[in-house]
């Protein structure tokens, strides 16, 4: 009996000592993930899975529509700038638009990479983010839209669409609406100006009152030099009557039906802005195709040390102070980072797609202008998590 209950114990520990422990999904223990190096010459080692360690991955996209996939070893639940943390950050290779797909497969592979250097990084204007929106006076969903932007050919088919000028000025953009594949197009065009100058005169004809054959006009006009602008106004009623120089004029047409009424406005400095509209009167029925400029973005990007496939890695040490390579250059011997291996994972916890990739790195990381730690002999195997 002593020797049978000898036994079963001895099966119960083998039993539990075969257990293995579970871990949050965006945790693996096949591979291992971690990041080692000698910081000062102190061996540092965070692994996922040890002393209530995660790999966190994640992706943000900044205002310049770059990608950065993230990789963070660092406490459960502890939240930013952890004690005992490690952070690295890949840059993307080329910037995507507002929450679209990240460029990854070309951004991250088996190859050397730069640190990134932020501390002498001057934004640069590189182009506009035009938002169009279309007025039609006959909605339908068989309704059609085609859109030239008059930029090297460009054409859109969306309904409201964003476009991106790589220069400044006045972009004859033309848009035609059809209501049915079948049916002819009613077009219109304007002189965009595009530019985000806070004086450049900018304007646009609001949606007209319709009486009858009498309309009420009105125009919303920006930009400008004085304070305030003093504008000018010439109102062309598209029926050969006389111009109007009120801001926001009434006319009545002898004849209904639908005419293109043309705006002109300058300041004291004859800087000058154009809007044409097309406007039906109580007694037509024509399809009148028209449409505005929601807003005018500008879009920069830091082309002074180029961030673009960059690499920033940020350490915590165990006091809270927290150290990184972007804030002075890496340029010299000794400062390397080189991905060995890239291969798709597991999606993560929030069901991101990931990719695990294997790295050795050397670096310098600062803390201010005057703090500095030296990280050597660095690898580690991480996973990133990308759009």
């Amino acid at each position: 009996m002593k020797k049978l209950l000898i036994i079963v114990c001895t099966f119960v520990l083998v039993i539990s000592s075969c257990k293995k422990k579970e871990f949050p999904e965006n945790v693996s223990q096949e591979p291992a993930f971690y990041i080692s190096a000698n910081v000062d010459g102190t061996p540092v080692s965070l692994r996922a899975g040890a002393f209530g360690y995660y790999m966190y991955s994640s992706y943000v996209q900044d205002t310049n529509g770059m990608y950065s996939f993230i990789a963070e070893v660092k406490p459960a639940n502890c939240g930013n700038a952890c004690a005992n943390s490690l952070r690295i950050e890949l840059n993307d290779d080329q910037p995507s638009v507002s929450n679209g797909t990240s460029n990854i497969n070309s951004s991250i592979k088996v190859a050397d990479y730069q640190f990134a250097n932020t501390a002498t990084v001057a934004p640069t204007l590189v182009g506009y983010a035009v938002s169009f929106k279309s007025i039609y006076n006959k909605p339908t969903a068989n309704a059609s839209y085609l859109w030239n932007f008059d930029d090297a050919g460009s054409l859109s088919v969306d309904a409201n669409p964003t476009h991106t000028y790589s220069t400044a000025g006045v972009k004859n953009v033309n848009l035609g609406i059809s209501e049915t594949t079948s049916s002819g197009m009613t077009f219109m065009e304007n002189p965009i100006k595009v530019t985000i100058s806070p004086v450049a005169v900018k304007t646009r004809i609001l949606t007209p009152a319709v009486n009858g054959n009498t309309i009420s006009f009105y125009n919303s006009t920006n930009g400008g030099t004085g304070t305030p602008p003093a504008y000018s106004y010439k109102w062309d009623f598209g029926d050969y009557s006389p111009f109007s120089t009120s801001p926001n004029p009434s006319h009545t047409y002898s004849v209904g039906g639908m005419y293109k009424v043309k705006l002109a406005v300058w300041d004291q400095y004859n800087d000058t802005a154009k809007y044409n509209f097309n406007i039906n009167t109580t007694s037509s029925n024509l399809p009148a195709t028209n449409f505005s400029v929601v807003s005018t973005v500008p879009l920069y990007y830091t082309t002074a040390t180029n961030l673009l496939s960059k690499v920033k890695i940020t350490y915590v040490d165990a006091s809270g102070k927290v150290y990184s390579s972007h804030l002075q250059s890496q340029v010299g011997a000794g400062n390397i980072f080189h991905i060995t291996s890239v291969e798709e994972y597991r999606a993560n916890e929030k069901g991101q797609a990931t990719k695990k990739l294997k790295i050795n790195f050397d670096c310098k990381l600062y803390n201010g202008t005057t703090s500095a730690v030296t990280l050597t002999n660095g690898e580690a195997v991480i996973a990133v998590a990308y759009k």
